[in-house]
């Protein structure tokens, strides 16, 4: 055994260095007598440091070839023990994709016909002993010098096998396929058919100029009777008495054929044939059936590299995908930081702006609310390339186009409008002129909304066509949900602690408010009494219904969705006090939920009457279509701004709260409400006990330690 590797390899490390490339070595195996002139010759453009090992015998490199990393065997075809194709036969064995060269003098036309037929991946012929050349010695044949359309013959199967090895498409090997049907077995007419997978054809790809002009170049449908596609099928050849326009006429008996159609398994078929008459023979058949082979299986390889392209591209994707998946999970978690760190609405909305600015699609942000009067957006917060956008857009209908600003759209629609393209068919409307000179391209605009309140809308503006893609969507789509929830917390908190207030007067006739269903065209009454806050943080309320039996009204609160728990407490003059826990979907729950707090409600015959407050500063207009929304038949009877009385109530009650537990308030206000402290009482201890869920000596003691810290309020510290 033999290395070459100090020379040859240390040849290339320096040649790789004066160029600045990396270095790599190849290991390569040479099978034979002398590996340095050959070896040298086909490496020598080769950048990579070639590390070559010279083994004697085939026996030798089937050992090796198991246990040691080889890259590319060169194998000469006169062995000791063996031939190159048998060892080549061998190897493909148990390394099929492993690069295979033959080499040697006796590399001719059956050999290299053998080597093809075996996946070789190429094959050379040995140069001629340069002594010999210039001694003029040559080897009698006894025919002369051979004719240059013998010698093209002669080395067609070379030539052919080393345009398989170069063609990294499919058309170049169906190239190459041809032109050994015309050059090596020396037929005028060859073609190729490739199948097309999507249309379910046949479709001519290449051919030789024989069949130039004659050859059908429509593709070829499935059909039962023709021979293309019975081949294609069938994987079988089929010898054809008409090879031109298109295969035809199939035959049995060689004596008539002019042409073949061989299979490529799924790649579709071969053609070779010719005009005049061809008694096919079988050494015929064998050779254009090497050919097939070959080129076969040099689709195959095609189509592997194809598809490990094609792996390499969807690994590339994905990890694209990962990374963007991770940008847009850091960008939602910033918009989450700063949901949850802001105090006010004006903060919020800044701070969302801030953080969508910081994700790389997008160039410019803003918030913007519609004016209930004129229906124009006025723009709240921003961030980014705005260049005096927000001054020019005009977000009003045109109607001579039916288009709208994309957030205008949003917040009507109440959903989200995205435009990937914002380049539109001309003429353009304004909104798309404006964007177009500052440079974005897509926008996607969102409705901020909490149920049913609506707080404007946001708009997010890229430099990018088509930037609003799912992964970017699986964030945005739940911005705006998100952040009409966090502005409606920080509303309902600033109607905690505002001192002023706006209280509005509603009359509602729309029977969707229960209360008023139960009296509406009657003399029946209904109205609530008070409202308590309990320590679990439900809400129960008293209320008053004249007109109807308590068995009446407990039917009705049985089938009310608004009411859980409800228990008559007291009857007295045909009038029925009962108290019930409010769900989510009474009134004063779903009212809340805009930081609106149910002060008075009644009904009657023929209207019902709600008043509420709201915090002072709160968009009145905007609170209004929501409840009308609700209660499509209501109207706004009246508004009066007002300022929270200073502590004769709601800083007496605060106080209160303080002092008394959870409880012992719970108990005091239910004994009042249920008439415990009326004479003659409405309520016995009892019964307001079992109200409460206790036991009547915990009632007592509850009532009086509230009794005793409410007196000392009144009494010993005084108003």
């Amino acid at each position: 055994m033999v290395s070459t590797a100090a020379t040859t390899g240390s040849a290339r490390r320096d040649r790789a260095n004066e160029r600045g490339g990396t270095i790599g070595v190849i290991e390569l195996v040479y099978v034979g007598s002398d590996p340095t002139e050959p070896v040298a010759t086909m490496t020598d453009a080769v950048d990579e440091a070639v590390s070559i090992t010279a083994v004697a015998d085939a026996a030798t490199l089937l050992d090796r070839l198991d246990g040691g990393s080889i890259d590319c065997v060169v194998s000469e075809n006169d062995l000791p023990d063996s031939t190159g194709v048998a060892l080549l036969g061998a190897v493909r064995r148990r390394r099929p994709e492993l690069p295979f060269v033959l080499i040697g003098d006796d590399v001719d036309e059956r050999v290299a016909t053998e080597a093809i037929a075996s996946g070789v991946t190429a094959c050379v012929r040995r140069t001629p002993d340069p002594a010999a050349a210039r001694s003029g010695s040559s080897v009698e044949t006894g025919a002369g010098e051979p004719s240059d359309a013998e010698r093209s013959r002669r080395d067609a199967p070379v030539a052919f096998a080393e345009a398989l090895v170069e063609a990294s498409t499919s058309e170049a090997v169906c190239e190459a396929a041809v032109g050994a049907i015309e050059r090596w077995i020396g037929l005028p007419i060859g073609a190729t058919y490739l199948y097309d997978g999507e249309r379910g054809e046949l479709r001519p790809c290449r051919w030789t100029a024989g069949a130039d002009g004659e050859l059908s170049e429509e593709p070829l449908a499935a059909a039962d009777a023709d021979p293309t596609w019975r081949t294609f099928v069938e994987d079988e050849h089929c010898l054809v008495r008409t090879p031109l326009p298109r295969p035809a006429d199939p035959t049995d008996d060689p004596a008539l054929a002019r042409g073949v159609v061989l299979p490529l398994e799924g790649h579709g078929v071969l053609l070779a044939g010719t005009k005049a008459s061809w008694p096919t023979t079988k050494a015929d058949l064998d050779a254009v059936r090497t050919v097939a082979l070959a080129t076969r299986h040099a689709l195959e390889r095609v189509a592997a590299t194809d598809r490990l392209s094609e792996c390499r591209r969807t690994v590339v994707d994905h990890e694209e995908t990962v990374d963007r998946l991770r940008a847009i999970g850091s960008l939602d978690e910033a918009v989450g930081r700063a949901i949850v760190a802001s105090t006010t609405r004006e903060v919020l909305e800044q701070s969302v702006c801030d953080r969508l600015l910081d994700h790389d699609p997008y160039v410019f942000v803003w918030i913007g609310v519609r004016d209930v009067v004129d229906g124009t957006i006025e723009p709240r917060a921003w961030a980014g390339a705005e260049k005096s956008y927000l001054t020019t857009l005009r977000t009003e209908r045109n109607d001579s186009t039916g288009s709208v600003e994309p957030m205008a759209e949003a917040i009507r629609r109440g959903e989200p409008h995205i435009e990937q393209r914002i380049v539109g068919e001309p003429p353009l409307e304004e909104w798309r002129k404006e964007a177009l000179r500052r440079g974005y391209r897509s926008v996607c605009s969102l409705p901020i909304r909490y149920h049913g309140a609506r707080y404007g809308g946001i708009s997010v503006y890229s430099d990018r066509v088509s930037a609003f893609d799912r992964i970017e969507r699986s964030v945005l789509d739940a911005l705006g949900d998100r952040l009409g929830h966090a502005i409606n917390a920080l509303e309902v908190k600033r109607a905690l602690v505002e001192e002023g207030v706006v209280e509005l007067e509603f009359r509602v006739r729309d029977t969707a408010l229960e209360f008023f269903r139960w009296t509406e065209g009657t003399d029946r009454r209904f109205e609530m009494e008070r409202v308590i806050a309990r320590p679990d943080g439900s809400i129960r309320s008293f209320f008053v219904v004249e007109g109807l039996s308590a068995e009446e009204i407990s039917a009705l609160v049985d089938g009310s969705p608004a009411i859980d728990d409800a228990q008559l407490v007291a009857e007295r003059n045909g009038r029925c006090l009962f108290s019930g826990t409010l769900t989510d979907e009474s009134l004063s729950a779903r009212l809340l939920e805009y930081g609106a707090v149910t002060t008075a409600m009644s009904a009657d015959g023929e209207s019902a009457r709600v008043v509420l407050e709201l915090p002072s500063g709160s968009n009145v207009r905007e609170f209004v279509e929501v409840f009308e929304a609700l209660y499509a038949d209501s109207s706004l009877v009246s508004r009066r701004d007002r300022e929270r009385s200073a502590r004769t109530r709601d800083g007496f009650e605060a106080e209160l709260e303080e002092r008394l537990t959870d409880r012992q308030l719970e108990t005091l206000r239910t004994a009042y409400v249920s008439g415990f402290f009326e004479t003659p009482r409405d309520s016995t201890g009892e019964e307001v006990a079992e109200l409460l869920g206790i036991t009547q000596p915990t009632f007592n003691h509850h009532l009086r330690a509230a009794l005793r810290k409410l007196l000392s309020m009144l009494i010993e510290e005084g108003p």
